[in-house]
C-alpha cells in the first residue's frame, strides 16, 4: 500500500476490546464516540494523512466524514479490519 509508505496516523476507531483483540501495526485507538473530542491530541495538522478503520465499515465511514466536517483534508476510509488483507496484531490471549 503506498499510501501507508508516506508518514501518516493510522487510525482505529473501534471500541477498545475489538482494538485489543486485533488492530493494524502502529494504529492509533480513538473510538468514534470520542472522535470529536480527542482528534486534535493525535493529529493537530488538519492537513495530515489520516487513513481510517474499524471493525465494521459503517462506522469508519461515519468518522471519515466527522473529520472531513472538523476540516481534515487527507482522510481515507479503508473500512472493516475484517477485509484487512496484511498482517494485523493479536490479542495475546
Amino acid at each position: 500500500l503506498t499510501i501507508m509508505e508516506e508518514k501518516c496516523l493510522i487510525l482505529d476507531v473501534s471500541i477498545a476490546d475489538y482494538y485489543n483483540e486485533m488492530h493494524i501495526q502502529d494504529a492509533v485507538l480513538l473510538p468514534l464516540e470520542e472522535l470529536e473530542e480527542k482528534i486534535q491530541t493525535v493529529a493537530s495538522d488538519k492537513n495530515e494523512t489520516i487513513l481510517i478503520y474499524s471493525r465494521g465499515a459503517e462506522r469508519c465511514d461515519q468518522a471519515a466524514q466527522k473529520l472531513v466536517d472538523l476540516g481534515y483534508t487527507d482522510v481515507y476510509s479503508f473500512g472493516s479490519i475484517m477485509d484487512w488483507p496484511f498482517d494485523v496484531v493479536l490479542s495475546e490471549e
